[in-house]
């Protein structure tokens, strides 16, 4: 498949070259082509600039009309996990000075496929690498909560 692929870009290639760089036309086709990457240069451009405008008059309006909505979750969200971070800190302490943790085994389990799916997570980038990570960190918050 990747023969085929590359045989066909470089026949393409090709034929542009002799195309562009023909003796007689070759000279007034690049300054069309010049001319058409040009404008299409400039109306992409433009385009980009509406749309910028556009989607900043709406962020606009969407921050003043949910914005303290927002911010009212946002302290909430921000509550609740200082005090789910406290509880594990307190529940991973005891485990580490104890050394004796009454782990289920299901939750061993969910801990140890969390823990596989930050490795493999950390080695992507992307929202994918982003999804694994945080799919990862529920699945282990959920194991260490069922470990009580």
């Amino acid at each position: 498949m990747s023969k085929g692929l590359f045989l066909v870009s470089a026949l393409g290639l090709g034929a542009a070259a002799v195309y562009l760089f023909d003796e007689k036309q070759g000279k007034k086709r690049r300054k069309r082509l010049q001319s058409q990457v040009s404008e299409a240069a400039c109306v992409a451009s433009d385009l980009a600039g509406d749309c910028y405008r556009a989607f900043g008059k709406r962020a606009e309006k969407l921050s003043r009309e949910y914005g303290p909505v927002l911010q009212d979750y946002s302290r909430k969200f921000g509550a609740r996990a200082q005090e789910y971070g406290k509880e594990l800190g307190t529940r991973a302490n005891e485990i580490a000075v104890n050394g004796n943790s009454h782990w289920a085994p299901s939750a061993r389990m969910a801990g140890a496929l969390a823990s596989a799916l930050a490795f493999y997570g950390a080695g992507r980038r992307g929202i994918g690498g982003t999804l694994l990570r945080t799919l990862s960190l529920g699945m282990f918050t959920k194991a260490l909560m069922a470990s009580r």
